[in-house]
């Protein structure tokens, strides 16, 4: 690809770059599957719900497109803080409930939520913030979360009839987001279960993880420029 000017044709590049691998509602599946009612099928979200691009500056910006919506919305980060630094001019303390759910809105739109922030987001939701900015974004990533949930159902259906007929052992790979829904749902199921996940014990690994996804742009050949860039 082009070598973009400015961050915004970075963001214009990528998202055309993204657009390329976007699975369309119908590609996967055109029919109701059997066993499931349309609202499941409607569920299952195997189509690209949600896509975002993230300026990696002194001023994150998220761009956010989805699947129902094709133009793109700019979130700026900075809208957060600025509602963070109204509270902190009300002398607002950490533990404040207003002041909690906007660390949860930040974490909603930048897709880094765990399965019980998400329902400590959901229980104190009307804590919320609103502006032209931030609520259409917000309500794209509750959909985006709403579906990652409902997959688990999926998840779960499609194991017990691939490995109806297994003896033993019966091994399901997941990603972390999925382990507690499934683990839920196998409880009420009254299935014996074993849970084996990696302890993380440190922080602090966000700057390599922005190295590591800048590595893999410039392996596109995307220079990383446009990411620094103003």
């Amino acid at each position: 690809a082009r070598t973009p000017a400015t961050a915004a044709d970075g963001v214009c590049t990528v998202m055309h770059l993204l657009s390329s691998f976007d699975i369309t509602k119908g590609v996967i599946r055109d029919a109701v599957p059997e066993g499931l009612t349309a609202e499941e099928a409607a569920g299952l979200g195997d189509y690209t719900s949600f896509s975002s691009v993230c300026e990696l500056n002194d001023s994150p910006a998220y761009t956010v497109r989805t699947y129902d919506d094709a133009s793109q919305r700019r979130l700026a980060l900075g809208e957060i803080d600025r509602i963070q630094n109204i509270q902190k001019e009300l002398q607002l303390p950490a533990v404040h409930p207003m002041v909690q759910q906007l660390e949860r809105v930040r974490q909603l739109v930048q897709l880094k939520m765990t399965p019980r922030v998400y329902a400590d987001y959901l229980s104190q939701k009307a804590l919320s913030p609103h502006s032209a900015a931030l609520t259409p974004v917000i309500a794209d990533a509750e959909r985006f979360y709403e579906l990652t949930d409902a997959r688990n159902d999926v998840f779960l259906r499609n194991a017990g009839r691939y490995a109806a007929d297994a003896q033993g052992l019966r091994v399901l790979v997941v990603g972390g987001f999925h382990t507690e829904g499934l683990a839920r749902r196998l409880r009420a199921q009254g299935h014996s279960y074993i849970v084996l996940a990696p302890t993380v014990t440190q922080g602090g690994y966000d700057k390599l993880y922005e190295k590591r996804m800048i590595d893999t742009v410039s392996a596109l050949q995307i220079s990383h420029p446009f990411i620094n860039s103003r």
